[in-house]
């Protein structure tokens, strides 16, 4: 994938910087299960810059799709406060 190459290795200093922890969810990562998400999704004009990088649990991804954080985070709060 062209991101990997462009960041050189780096997002595993994002990995770090999360310590290995879902960035929304705070739920464990490991290697084999993780995702790297654009903060800002690239359709809304984000960069494939580490600023709009994170790691997050593959479930949580697959949830917040295209949405931007915010939009996600509003989704969420909404579903918690009807359960």
């Amino acid at each position: 994938m062209q991101l990997f190459a462009e960041l050189q290795g780096k997002p595993v200093m994002i990995a770090f910087q999360y310590k290995h922890q879902c960035n929304l969810s705070g739920l464990p990562l490991t290697v084999d299960h993780a995702a790297l998400d654009h903060i800002t999704p690239i359709s809304e004009g984000g960069a494939h810059k580490m600023s709009n990088l994170q790691w997050l649990d593959p479930r949580i991804n697959s949830m917040k799709g295209t949405m931007n954080q915010t939009e996600f985070m509003i989704s969420c709060e909404a579903i918690t406060q009807k359960t």
